[in-house]
């Protein structure tokens, strides 16, 4: 059993719960879920324009959210994983933030609720989650929202994600990967906005840039040489047992991405990245520590003729 609590105080204002069980019975294949979290806002992202979010800054409370969620899932293998979820989400804005964006809940509503129901499939092959470089990983995601009759919004979408990865030699590797989101119907309202710049989907390049749209694409590819991997033990130095064992590699890669994202309808005032082709190659240097720790160094130039230099803690792929 693990139960997870977090909680902020201050102008966002966030308390997290989630106690879930792997495993409900002997077989180890079977578990269950539970998540609760609320909250408080006084400052808040109303709109997007050109790609970059405007926010109201304010002394009061503007926005506030609740979820309940209860969620199954099922391990048939060391490498699949199933999980079906049960939400209910509540939203509820001030006047101002609808005054400023009658779209942010749709027809100027204040309030925002529906229950949803998803499911995700995943086959994780690779010989490191936080940075692979042999093996594959498969997702599949597919979310219906609104269920009954006590929902003022409906959405289904379907997303998938593929990357794969390749070692040429003990040295040189490729990893590549594609990622797809469809959403229906397409207009929808801003908070529920989705697309490239959400939820660490980046595409490099554009990383101050965020993309929305019903549908999108994104495709990503790094060629890596390792530099060095060495490891060193400082149990001499370091009383903890899990920590004796200091790792640092470095390794240099080339990179190209390509995305498109389908434009919302009539929505002109963040359009300027949409309905293309998008772009970006550049060369980085992934610097991996111990507990497989990534820092990512990288610079690039996009489809917009702009050059970037971009400081990440996550591999790319």
């Amino acid at each position: 059993r693990i139960l997870k609590i977090n909680g902020k105080i201050g102008f966002e204002t966030n308390l997290y719960f989630n106690y879930s069980i792997p495993f409900i019975d002997n077989s180890q294949k079977n578990g269950l879920g539970f998540t609760y979290s609320y909250s408080e806002l006084y400052n808040v992202a109303f709109v997007t324009k050109d790609h970059i979010s405007q926010f109201f800054n304010a002394n009061e409370k503007n926005k506030n959210a609740t979820l309940v969620a209860i969620e199954y899932t099922y391990r048939p293998s060391f490498y699949n994983f199933h999980r079906v979820k049960l939400n209910y989400q509540n939203s509820e804005v001030s006047d101002t933030i609808i005054s400023l964006n009658p779209n942010y809940h749709f027809n100027g509503e204040k309030q925002q609720q529906y229950f949803g129901l998803s499911y995700s499939f995943t086959s994780d092959h690779r010989n490191n989650k936080r940075f692979a470089t042999k093996g594959h990983i498969f997702m599949l995601d597919i979310e219906k929202i609104g269920l009954g009759n006590q929902n003022n919004f409906n959405r289904f979408s379907v997303g998938l994600k593929f990357n794969n990865y390749y070692a040429f030699s003990k040295d040189f590797f490729l990893a590549n990967g594609i990622l797809g989101l469809h959403t229906s119907p397409s207009n929808q309202p801003y908070y529920n906005y989705e697309g490239i710049g959400y939820e660490e989907i980046l595409i490099r390049g554009f990383e101050l840039d965020l993309i929305e749209g019903s549908s999108f694409l994104l495709q990503k590819n790094s060629i890596r040489k390792k530099i060095f991997d060495h490891s060193k033990d400082i149990g001499n130095l370091m009383p903890l047992s899990q920590f004796v064992q200091f790792r640092m590699a470095a390794y240099f890669k080339f990179f190209a991405d390509f995305a498109w994202v389908d434009n919302y309808p009539n929505y002109e005032i963040s359009n300027r990245l949409t309905n293309q082709l998008l772009y970006s190659f550049g060369v980085g240097l992934d610097l991996v520590a111990m507990y497989d720790m990534v820092l990512r160094l990288e610079y690039s130039h996009n489809s917009e003729n702009e050059r970037n230099f971009a400081l990440n803690i996550k591999a790319d792929l």
